[in-house]
């Protein structure tokens, strides 16, 4: 099928929201690296011990440079797993500034304070559950990995440098390294002027798309800047007829985004409504550019030829 308009595909993605679960988001192998987090941890327990017990202060200061030790540069990614470490953050405080030693005196004053400092070996699950915790921090490129997966599904063929980019009809790439802002602007006298890179590239023959993905599962401040982002991108005026762009959500705030109201309801005054009209705004005003969620991607890939 013939490539369709782009309320045609933002239609598709309104009645087929995104599921609640999707299993490429999840986490769900153990760290590998658990018993070097006990170890790791155990040792900071011990040194902060060290350190309450003390009675002479000429001791002190070897004491504490063992815990800057501990916890800066390398072992930063095990320290943060600890209970000292979830403190530190409760402060205010990254680690790495607690190579100032006075700052680290009195961080560690602080955790005397106002926590108990338990002995023994802190238990497995209590750490994975911190790891758990924190994993949704790192899944940047799984959103650009689906694309690209779907895209293949549909015999568009992964490249890496120019020559496959001119030599094949039907091709899709990271866009970052050789198809980077600076080497797009010179390659295909396009000027994206996002002052980013964009996440994928479609092209079949003439026509190409430039796509930025994100996964959103809830709002809030940063969230909302991710929006924005996505809305800036398809608001921009292209001028050439084969040259598309196209901003992709998934993750479970994707369905508030596309619950838009009936002909007959009005869009609330909102945040989400004003979101819902900036939306519709920018795919009135430009038809080369696209809103997608998984499925209305997904056919559109279908049908870009």
């Amino acid at each position: 099928m013939a490539l369709q308009s782009n309320l045609h595909y933002f239609k598709i993605s309104c009645e087929n929201p995104e599921r609640v679960f999707d299993k490429r988001y999840a986490s769900l192998e153990k760290e590998q690296s658990l018993k070097k987090y006990v170890e790791h941890i155990t040792k900071i327990k011990k040194v902060l011990n060290e350190i309450k017990n003390c009675k002479q202060d000429e001791n002190l200061d070897n004491i504490y440079d063992e815990l800057k030790m501990l916890l800066t540069n390398k072992n930063e990614e095990f320290a943060s797993k600890s209970e000292f470490g979830c403190f530190v953050n409760a402060c205010d405080v990254i680690l790495e500034s607690l190579k100032d030693k006075s700052l680290l005196k009195e961080i560690v004053k602080l955790y005397f304070q106002n926590r108990d400092l338990k002995n023994g070996i802190p238990p497995d699950e209590w750490i994975q559950a911190i790891i758990d915790k924190g994993a949704s921090r790192s899944k940047g490129s799984i959103g650009e990995n689906k694309l690209m997966d779907i895209a293949k599904r549909y015999d568009f063929i992964p490249i890496n440098d120019w020559s496959a980019f001119h030599n094949n009809e039907k091709i899709v790439a990271f866009s970052k390294g050789v198809f980077d802002i600076e080497n797009i602007k010179n390659e295909l006298k396009v000027d994206l002027n996002f002052g980013k890179k964009l996440d994928i590239i479609l092209k079949n023959k003439e026509k190409i798309i430039f796509i930025e993905a994100k996964h959103l599962k809830q709002s809030g401040d940063s969230q909302n800047k991710q929006i924005k982002e996505l809305i800036s991108i398809i608001s921009r005026p292209i001028g050439k007829i084969n040259i598309f762009y196209g901003a992709f959500l998934d993750g479970i705030y994707s369905n508030k985004i596309l619950n838009i109201p009936s002909e007959t309801e009005k869009i609330r005054e909102t945040n989400i409504g004003k979101q819902q009209k900036d939306i519709l705004n920018a795919l009135d005003k430009n038809e080369n550019s696209f809103w997608f969620n998984t499925r209305g991607y997904e056919e559109f890939v279908k049908d870009f030829v």
